[in-house]
């Protein structure tokens, strides 16, 4: 049957532009009723979790206002820019205004249009004033924002030094004390790697001031598991998760050494010209003391007047040297920058970039040496050792530090 009533019922309160604008309003008064800011719980596809804290302002009655934005990619930088929500379908909430720490993931960069997938417009999923579920516009993750009550400098600082801690890239799995499967994991673009014997696994993970969750539960046979806290002194991650047996031992390579073992006095061995076995080396004592503790360290004795400073990998367990200002050299009245370039295997080339001459130990107790060799960061040749040259617009091209001194080939440290 057919009916000619014209009138239908309004379900609704309000059009569909009504309630879509009293939802921003509202939407907007939540964002600016977090005194001091929400820590949020941003994902990206390709570089996982990371923490952001964001403090909303606006004038009364308007849509749009600044966001101040802080983040663990820089605990000491804050960085200012705008925001807006407005309607796209469904309330949309828009960092419209590039932010250098918040664009960060959504950036693009050279042979990447999309960046690492990061999402910069979100549309909400749940809004109150104990939490805002955010929805990335463009790639889907959740996103999830709590208010924030302490110090945004404090807890940033505190979400690097248990990642400085914990910062090393190989477990293994127990599950009720039971070996499961090696794992991997990622502390730069935040995955977890499961290799399990007929699959791998990975999910995205984010720190937290105690240790890190998964951005969704992991199951592994029949065990499910999100949450994780660190304990230094077993150096493993044992899962929090209500009753679940589970952790991540740390299972480090037969070559790994620690901060400490590189400090001390060497024997600094190396050749002049050339690569080859044949060719003439030479020796001189030098002295590695720590200079930033767990990170960097000071070399003396390589060159008389110029220390060296050596990086320490705790991913790996491996130390660098790369392309680096040791010094002033005066020639005449004219200071010029010392510096200490990579250079090819082939003595050919040295670079200016910020490429390493990676340093491993032969895993020799007895005979304990420091085999430096190509650490793969050069596209077109292997790297071969250091070439230091003084120039008055560094970095650039350079003249070789005069004395037949200043050229560093085949380098083994052979700890004394």
């Amino acid at each position: 049957m057919t009916s000619c009533l014209k009138e239908e019922e309004n379900l609704f309160d309000g059009s569909a532009a009504e309630r879509i604008a009293k939802a921003l309003t509202d939407y907007n008064r939540v964002l600016n009723g977090a005194a001091n800011g929400w820590l949020m719980e941003y994902y990206s596809i390709d570089a996982g979790g990371y923490i952001y804290l964001c403090k909303f302002e606006t004038l009364e009655g308007q849509l749009n206002g600044t966001v101040t934005v802080g983040s663990e990619l820089d605990p000491d930088e804050t960085a200012e820019s705008l925001y807006e929500l407005k309607s796209d379908q469904s309330a949309v909430l828009t960092f419209n205004t590039f932010n250098p720490l918040f664009h960060f993931f959504a950036e693009p960069y050279s042979g990447n249009r999309n960046g690492l997938r990061g999402d910069y417009e979100f549309t909400f999923v749940k809004v109150d004033a104990n939490e805002i579920i955010l929805r990335g516009k463009k790639h889907g993750d959740r996103i999830v924002m709590k208010p924030f009550g302490s110090d945004w400098k404090s807890h940033l600082e505190t979400l690097a030094a248990l990642q400085e801690k914990c910062s090393y890239s190989t477990y293994q799995l127990y599950d009720k004390n039971k070996l499961v499967c090696p794992v991997e994991i990622d502390g730069d673009y935040r995955w977890v790697t499961f290799s399990l014997e007929n699959q791998t696994i990975e999910e995205r993970f984010i720190y937290t001031t105690t240790g890190f969750k998964f951005y969704e539960p992991v199951e592994i046979g029949a065990t499910t598991f999100q949450f994780f806290d660190w304990d230094d002194s077993k150096k493993e991650f044992r899962c929090k998760d209500p009753g679940v047996d589970a952790f991540f031992e740390l299972d480090i390579p037969s070559d790994y050494l620690f901060y400490e073992d590189f400090i001390g006095e060497f024997t600094f061995e190396f050749q002049r010209v050339a690569l080859s076995n044949s060719g003439p080396r030479y020796q001189r004592p030098v002295t590695v003391t720590e200079k930033v503790p767990g990170q960097t360290y000071n070399i003396s004795g390589i060159m008389d007047g110029y220390d060296f400073e050596m990086r320490y990998n705790k991913t790996t367990g491996t130390v660098g040297i790369w392309t680096q200002a040791i010094g002033i050299y005066t020639v005449g009245t004219t200071d010029n920058t010392v510096g200490a370039c990579v250079i090819d295997a082939g003595y050919s080339t040295y670079s200016w970039g910020s490429f390493w001459y990676r340093g491993r130990w032969n895993e020799d107790t007895e005979n304990f040496k420091i085999i430096f060799e190509d650490s793969g960061t050069w596209s077109t040749a292997p790297v071969g050792g250091l070439y230091v040259v003084y120039t008055t617009a560094w970095p650039g091209s350079g003249t070789l530090v005069p004395g037949g001194n200043s050229v560093f080939l085949g380098i083994v440290m052979i700890k004394n």
